[in-house]
């Protein structure tokens, strides 16, 4: 089995995860219905039209997220700072107050970007907005972290600390907190948002019943318009949403019946598998990326798992992000050592997904 890359380990914190206790009453439609699709027997895909770049930002770094302009985001710099690549040019984005380290996980296109900063005062990680050279304390108490940011700057996140875990939606200042699938919500478990987009639609992971020896199952969620879906999962128990694109197409990964865990694509109620590994994120025509074993190595690596039935090995590492370009983020790995990179196609990817209509984003080359 491939286990994530670098980061925190998903399934290890889902025993230690604590959920909000008071959320009754939200609409919650379950996953009755959805159904399980096996994927395209995917073939190996040629690597040779991709070139990888390092991004500079030192050693033990890592690239999150890309736009649509091209912006990277990530953290590294040798100093655990985050940072925004454009054209070859890294900014640090520097921290909170008199925090030392910072995270960026998302971005929009417009270049506000999202993430964590630790603060010295409190000894805390706040979730924070870097928007117009400031960075923006979003205001809640004790450890937050935001994951995803729309174009309309809204945000969503998670409560880490004070105890229970709660997913969040923030606005402009204003605050909704997510429901969890299980009704009662159960003191012990997980409910986190991952990500979101234009549409205010989001997804992340959520207890689905009590507690008990093995552990409480935990499902795939997608909220929309005041209501949380269960996607259900591939027949395991498990099951964990990681991304979303605009046209509503989730992926994740789940346990499968044998207790393998499975890349998925959700989308209008099917679930489909696309075989062994981890899907971190989709690009706006629905290409998946991730991490999975394509070779038998043992070794996680990079993966592109295209919509033609192709699966493209990037190597050693973990792909977080895919843009309209076909432009990769992620993590390449050179022994124990892992460095942010961007996989391009062609010298400098300059032209349009061939999928997605020619033109409609400028050449980032020009």
């Amino acid at each position: 089995m491939v286990r994530p890359l670098g980061g925190r380990p998903a399934f290890l914190l889902l025993s230690t995860l604590l959920i909000l206790s008071a959320c009754e009453g939200y609409p919650v439609q379950p996953s009755h219905g959805t159904a399980i699709r096996a994927g395209p027997a995917f073939s190996l895909g040629s690597a040779s039209l991709y070139t990888a770049v390092d991004l500079g930002a030192g050693d033990f770094s890592q690239a999150t997220a890309i736009n649509l302009r091209s912006q990277i985001v990530g953290w590294g710099l040798n100093t655990h700072h985050a940072f925004l690549w454009q054209r070859g040019v890294i900014k640090d984005l520097g921290t909170l107050r008199s925090g030392y380290w910072s995270e960026a996980y998302g971005l929009n296109v417009e270049g506000h970007v999202v993430g964590q900063s630790f603060v010295s005062e409190d000894a805390n990680w706040h979730a924070v907005m870097w928007k117009n050279g400031s960075v923006i304390d979003l205001g809640f108490p004790g450890e937050t972290e935001a994951r995803g940011i729309n174009i309309k700057d809204q945000i969503v996140g998670t409560l880490l600390q004070p105890p229970p875990f709660v997913a969040f939606l923030w606005e402009r200042g204003r605050v909704t907190y997510l429901p969890c699938l299980s009704d009662p919500c159960w003191g012990i478990g997980v409910e986190r948002a991952a990500g979101i987009n234009a549409a205010g639609q989001i997804v992340g992971p959520s207890l689905v019943g009590p507690p008990n020896p093995n552990g409480a199952p935990v499902h795939a969620w997608l909220w929309q318009a005041g209501i949380i879906i269960d996607l259900g999962t591939l027949g395991g128990r498990n099951s964990y949403a990681s991304a979303i694109n605009q046209a509503g197409w989730v992926v994740g990964w789940s346990e499968t019946t044998l207790g393998d865990t499975h890349a998925f694509l959700w989308h209008d109620g099917v679930m489909t598998d696309l075989g062994p590994g981890f899907a971190l994120g989709i690009s706006p025509v629905g290409h998946v990326v991730g991490e999975a074993d394509p070779t038998a190595s043992g070794v996680g690596h990079a993966v592109v798992w295209k919509r033609d039935g192709t699966i493209v090995d990037l190597g050693p590492g973990k792909a977080y992000g895919m843009n309209l370009l076909g432009q990769v983020v992620g993590i390449a790995n050179a022994g124990s050592i892992f460095r942010a990179t961007l996989w391009s196609r062609g010298k400098c990817a300059g032209s349009p997904d061939n999928e997605s209509e020619a033109g409609f984003v400028q050449d980032p080359c020009s």
